[in-house]
């Protein structure tokens, strides 16, 4: 299966200097973040079986990951427990759950960009 190119952006913005974990992001990387988001949805959605241990499912949990740590510095309860929903989905390998988790981070992520910028 070839990378998933909104799953790859997703987790560039979320390292990008290392500095994601230890601060809030600005607005402009919550915009991104939240499309490269959205590109992840729609590609993984177009998925019927990632395989576990693979390539992908192990892109997605880097990105769960990171999503935690960003919620953690965002000190966002309801960014916090979307983000614990992923990560659970990915634990148990449930690619509905996963879509589900998902779409509840990004739209996190939109209330975060409302509330803040």
């Amino acid at each position: 299966m070839k990378p998933i190119a909104g799953l790859l952006l997703a987790s560039a913005l979320l390292l990008a200097g290392g500095e994601a974990q230890a601060r809030q992001a600005t607005c402009e990387e919550l915009v991104a973040l939240a499309n490269g988001l959205d590109r992840v949805a729609v590609e993984i959605d177009a998925v019927t079986y990632i395989e576990g241990g693979g390539y992908v499912d192990n892109q997605l949990g880097e990105l769960t990951e990171n999503l935690l740590y960003l919620a953690d510095a965002e000190q966002d309860l309801a960014l916090t427990e979307s983000t614990l929903a992923l990560r659970e989905a990915w634990e148990i390998e449930d690619l509905d759950y996963f879509l589900d988790a998902l779409d509840a981070v990004i739209e996190d992520f939109s209330v975060l960009y409302y509330r803040d910028c």
